[in-house]
């Protein structure tokens, strides 16, 4: 046996888990990093001294370079330890950077802000594709920052002619022609649900979202100049002065029942903004489901031969 293969001899050691090996704490390479201060001494000896057990640390296999976990690694070596629990990830460099900074980002001593923004900056160099908000996503940062940052760097680094979003599909940068087909959708189906129309479209649902307020917004303006802001408010006024309607307690409900389900289109933009962006396809789907409904109850009402 040559010296080289008794020096890996009880280097890896696989555990009882598939996915989990035993290594040799020597055999590791410091993780590219993306702290700028290096690690935290006051962390590593919290970690020496704690009877707690530590997770495996992530290790890129290709270069048995430390992905997370240099800390748990410095505290293994202070108490003397000689190898060290690894889960491996197989990927290219830039992706085990990602998925370094994914790590530091949801658990463990956070990154800072100035750290996170150089991390954003180093994946749009490896990784032009991503799209802002997948890397806003990694960094912990805004889509808004992350943009502002590719826009600050894009003379320097790699354009790419697609972005991979969120939910791993790839889209071309040239959206318009996309984005006239949801415009086209919306004008023959306004009701359309936002997830049909969405994979119609070969967009986001986020982005079909923003299409269909912006229609709605832009119809809502040319309403209040034609018909005046206050339509809902006089038609009200109109019933509730009506006799018929206050004579019986039928008719008093149903006033309140109108009072309580009317919206002034006014009111949109501010409801509107209240509504979180991870539940407005929720919402937009509820509000289309209630325009139906409203459309079937104004039909059946105008084909009654009882008038209200």
């Amino acid at each position: 046996m040559s010296a080289q293969r008794k020096a890996n001899v009880g280097a890896v050691v696989p555990l009882t888990s598939d996915a989990c090996y035993r290594v040799e704490l020597q055999r590791l390479l410091p993780a590219d990093s993306p702290r700028s201060t290096g690690e935290d001494r006051r962390h590593i000896v919290r970690l020496a001294e704690s009877e707690s057990q530590w997770p495996p640390i992530l290790v890129h296999r290709a270069t048995m370079r430390v992905i997370d976990g240099m800390h748990r690694v410095h505290a293994a070596r202070m108490k003397g330890m000689t190898h060290i629990e690894v889960l491996f990830f197989d990927g290219s460099a830039a992706e085990a950077f990602l998925r370094g900074v994914e790590s530091n980002v949801v658990h463990g001593l956070p990154l800072t802000l100035p750290d996170r923004k150089a991390a954003a900056e180093r994946i749009l160099e490896s990784m032009p594709e991503l799209s802002d908000r997948t890397i806003a996503t990694s960094t912990g940062l805004s889509s808004k920052t992350v943009a502002r940052i590719r826009l600050r760097s894009t003379g320097e680094t790699p354009q790419s002619n697609i972005r991979i979003g969120a939910d791993g599909r790839s889209r071309p940068l040239d959206s318009s022609r996309r984005r006239q087909q949801v415009i086209e959708l919306l004008t023959a189906s306004p009701d359309m649900p936002l997830r049909a129309l969405a994979a119609a479209a070969d967009v986001s649902v986020s982005t079909a979202h923003a299409i269909r307020k912006k229609m709605r917004e832009r119809l809502c303006s040319d309403g209040d100049t034609a018909e005046g802001p206050d339509t809902n408010a006089l038609l009200l006024q109109k019933l509730t002065r009506d006799p018929a309607m206050r004579a019986s307690q039928q008719g008093r409900d149903l006033l309140r029942w109108l009072h309580s389900h009317s919206m002034n289109r006014k009111m949109w933009p501010r409801v509107a903004e209240a509504v979180p962006p991870h539940l407005a396809a929720t919402v937009a789907e509820l509000a289309s489901r209630n325009a139906r409904e409203w459309r079937a109850f104004a039909d059946r009402i105008q084909s009654s031969d009882t008038a209200i």
